[in-house]
C-alpha cells in the first residue's frame, strides 16, 4: 500500500505567495477603478459648474455685479423677471452633488489687449492627488470681455459678459415680455466695424402706418416716411404737443405778411395782408412777431419802391429779440427792392421783427416771410 505524502512547507509557502500576488494585483485593480471613478465624477461635476458659471456671466448684469463684488467670493445671477440678484457657488462650500468644491475665485483684468480672465480655483479629492500632493487644486478659466478692455481697476469696468459661450452673442431678451436689448458695443449690419450704435452700410425702411405730416406723434426723435406727402419725417417736441416735422426743409409752416412803411424812419410796419399763416394763433397785427413753436426758421424781410423820376435808396431789416441781425440796402433810379435774409433757431417766446425804410417821403411796401424748417 502506497503512502499518501502531504504538502511539503515549501510548496504550501508557493501557493500563499502567489494568492498573496494575486490579491495585491486585485487590490491594484479596485483603487485604480476607484481613482478612475472618482476623477470622472470630479472632472464632470467641475465642468457642470464651469459651465454654469459662464452661462450666468454671459449676462452682462451678472458679470458687471460679479466682478464689482468687494469680495469676490461667488457669482451673481441677475432675474429678469425679479430685477434681483441671487448669491451663486459660494467659495468653501459644496456644489453640484457635492463632488467639488471652490476654493476661490481670481480675476486677471490683463495687461493692454490681453483677455481679461475669471479664474475658478477647485478642490482636488485627496485620492486624485499625487503622492508628493504636487496637485491640490484644480483651475479653470473662464474668458471675459469688458468695457474698456485693459481697465487698469475694477471700478473702471463699465460692461462686461463671458466670452468662451457657444454662441458669441450680447443680445438679452426680457422675460416675458418681447423686448430684445443690446447690452454693450455697436452693432453693425453690413459691415464687421460699426462706428456708431447702430451702423447700417445698405438701405433702412421705415413703416408709415398713419404717418402724417403736422400729425400727433408720442415718441420724440422717431423717424418715419409720409407715403402720403413722399418725404421723411421726425417727431419734433417743439410745441404744447409732438407732432410729424418733415425732414426735407419746409415742413409747410409758414407766415407770409404784407404790409406798407411810411416816412424815412425805419420802424416795424402794420399787416395789411397775410397770404399764408400755419405758425401764428391768432394772426400776427405787425411784423412784430412772438415765436410760438421753437426750431430753425428761416427770415426773408423785403422792401420795394418805386419813384418815377428820381433816385431812391431802401433799407431792409431782421431783429431778433431787440437785436438787428441782418440788413439790405439798395440805391436804384425810380424802381428797386432788397432783402434781408437769416437762418435763425429760434425758442418758444422769442421775438423776430421784419422792419425797413427809404427816403422819400412815399409809402413803401415791405413783406416778411418766416418759414420754419
Amino acid at each position: 500500500m502506497k503512502s499518501i505524502r502531504g504538502f511539503s512547507l515549501l510548496e504550501v509557502m508557493i501557493v500563499v505567495g502567489l494568492l498573496a500576488g494575486l490579491s495585491l494585483v486585485a487590490m491594484n485593480i479596485s483603487k485604480q477603478s476607484n481613482k478612475s471613478s472618482a476623477k470622472y465624477q470630479l472632472d464632470t461635476e467641475i465642468s457642470l459648474i464651469t459651465n454654469e458659471i459662464n452661462g450666468i456671466l454671459s449676462d452682462p448684469k451678472s458679470c458687471l455685479a460679479t466682478v464689482k463684488l468687494a469680495t469676490l467670493d461667488h457669482v451673481q445671477q441677475y432675474s429678469n423677471t425679479t430685477g434681483a440678484y441671487t448669491s451663486k457657488y459660494l467659495t468653501n462650500s459644496v456644489n453640484g452633488n457635492g463632488k467639488a468644491k471652490i476654493l476661490s475665485y481670481a480675476l486677471d483684468l490683463g495687461p493692454g489687449a490681453e483677455t481679461p480672465l475669471l479664474k475658478i480655483v477647485f478642490e482636488n479629492k485627496e485620492i486624485l492627488k499625487n503622492s508628493d500632493s504636487s496637485n491640490p487644486t484644480i483651475s479653470k478659466i473662464i474668458k471675459l470681455e469688458i468695457t474698456p478692455n485693459g481697465a487698469a481697476a475694477v471700478a473702471d469696468i463699465t460692461t462686461c459678459r463671458s466670452v468662451s459661450t457657444a454662441t458669441d452673442t450680447m443680445w438679452n431678451r426680457v422675460s416675458g415680455t418681447s423686448i430684445i436689448h443690446y447690452d454693450s458695443g455697436n452693432v453693425g449690419i453690413g459691415t464687421a466695424t460699426p462706428e456708431a450704435k447702430l451702423d447700417v452700410d445698405g438701405e433702412i425702411r421705415a413703416g408709415s402706418t398713419g404717418v402724417l405730416e403736422n400729425g400727433a406723434c408720442s415718441t420724440e426723435g422717431a423717424f418715419a416716411y409720409d407715403k402720403v406727402a413722399h418725404k421723411p419725417v421726425f417727431c419734433n417736441n417743439d410745441s404744447p404737443t409732438k407732432h410729424w416735422t418733415a425732414m426735407n426743409g419746409s415742413n409747410g409752416e409758414v407766415l407770409s405778411i404784407y404790409g406798407t412803411h411810411s416816412g424815412a424812419s425805419v420802424g416795424t410796419w402794420n399787416v395789411s395782408t397775410i397770404t399764408s399763416n400755419t405758425l401764428l394763433t391768432p394772426p400776427p397785427s405787425t411784423s412784430l412777431i412772438t415765436i410760438q413753436k421753437a426750431g430753425n426758421y428761416f427770415a426773408v424781410s423785403t422792401s420795394y419802391i418805386c419813384v418815377a423820376g428820381s433816385a431812391n435808396y431802401m433799407q431792409s431789416f431782421i431783429v431778433h429779440n431787440g437785436t438787428y441781425v441782418a440788413n439790405s440796402v439798395i440805391r436804384a433810379f425810380e424802381c428797386g427792392s432788397t432783402s434781408a435774409t437769416v437762418g435763425l433757431k429760434l425758442a418758444f417766446g422769442d421775438t423776430i421783427e421784419a422792419q425797413c425804410n427809404h427816403n422819400q417821403g412815399f409809402d413803401i411796401l415791405c413783406t416778411f416771410t418766416l418759414t420754419k424748417l
